[in-house]
């Protein structure tokens, strides 16, 4: 599970030095940790950190042990050649040449680090990341956030950072239990009432981002001026759709090969402030789910546990679980439900 750690500084202040700390106070909680170092990204091939970091790390655990499948290892040889010793062949910078072939070589790379990640905490420092070319962010960017969670960082991992002479930033997120509480009295200071159980859908609606959230509240705080309320039918007609709504209406569009509903869900996300590029991922990632759903629905497991064990927000689960059947999907051939297994033409995510 992933953390971007981010250190800057003037050249020479010691931000190296402050890694190496953190590295080694890591390490000495047995974390595997792995070094490397970008390089000037005119001069550097794409991806060079990452291919010096992937070969750091699989010299303390061979991918035989890390049960990686074939075609995993295939795709990070990509940039680790010597995984799979043959001569060359063109079919190896393919993965670096399309869209398809870029996102597959992310989703290995993801692979790698959850597996490593699974025997022991996983370090991996990038030096000099400003140096580094902008393939190599946008592998760091996809990674940490579909590695994120709530995973504790290594202890004494503070302790380090303040015996090097840095600053220690806490901050107690709120549980989600207590997130509705919470948004009553931010609204409060906002200047607007918002009784609990609509900051309750609100976080149904929203999700459990704090940011985002935060967000919300302002807009609404606008629309509802000085000693307003927000009641639950406005609330309904009128909160922002949830990025991962947004995003199955764009898989769904997609698959459905519907320019124009894929368009006016593309705009959507945007006037959220998402990214095009993590878009392209997210949509991929909730199709992935959706096969995994009805993989499992198929197989007789019950809804409320294929719920639970879809790696998204509980009320997107529900809502993938009870969407209804559409043209943009295939039968299922299992029990009756709502999802189905995806049509071929899905790839076009790859394109």
């Amino acid at each position: 599970m992933a953390r971007v750690v981010w250190i800057g500084g003037e050249p020479g202040i010691g931000k190296t030095r402050l890694a190496e700390e953190l590295a080694a106070a890591a390490a000495a909680e047995r974390a595997t940790v792995a070094w490397a170092r970008c390089v000037d990204a005119e001069t550097a091939p794409p991806y060079w950190p990452w291919a010096e970091g992937i070969r750091a790390l699989l010299q303390t655990v061979a991918p035989e042990e890390l049960h990686l499948p074939v075609s995993c290892v295939e795709r990070i040889s990509a940039l680790v050649p010597e995984l799979i010793p043959r001569p060359a062949a063109p079919t190896r910078s393919a993965a670096l040449a399309t869209a398809s072939g870029r996102y597959q070589l992310f989703d290995a790379v993801r692979t790698l680090l959850q597996r490593a990640s699974s025997r022991a905490v996983v370090v991996l420092v990038l030096d000099d990341l400003h140096q580094a070319d902008p393939s190599s962010l946008l592998l760091l960017e996809f990674v940490a956030r579909e590695l994120s969670s709530k995973a504790k960082v290594p202890k004494g991992l503070a302790e380090a950072v303040e015996g090097a002479g840095g600053d220690v930033l806490k901050y107690a997120a709120p549980r989600a239990r207590d997130l509705p509480a919470r948004l009553s009295e931010d609204a409060g200071r906002r200047g607007f009432r918002l009784d609990q159980a609509v900051a309750r859908l609100l976080v149904d609606r929203m999700g459990e981002g704090t940011l985002r959230l935060a967000n919300e509240l302002d807009r609404l705080a606008l629309w509802a001026g000085a000693d307003g309320e927000v009641t639950l039918d406005d609330l309904e007609a009128m909160v922002a759709d949830t990025s991962q709504e947004a995003v199955w209406a764009l898989s769904d569009a997609i698959v459905a090969r519907d320019p124009s509903a894929a368009l006016g869900a593309a705009e959507r996300l945007l006037a959220q402030g998402e990214a095009v590029t993590p878009l392209v991922y997210q949509a991929a990632r909730r199709l992935r789910d959706a096969n995994a759903a009805v993989a499992q629905l198929e197989e007789g497991t019950p809804a409320k546990s294929v719920e639970a064990s879809l790696p998204m927000h509980p009320y997107a689960a529900r809502m993938l679980i009870r969407r209804p059947a559409t043209s943009a999907w295939s039968k299922p051939s299992g029990p009756s439900t709502g999802v189905s297994r995806m049509a071929p033409h899905s790839s076009v995510f790859g394109a």
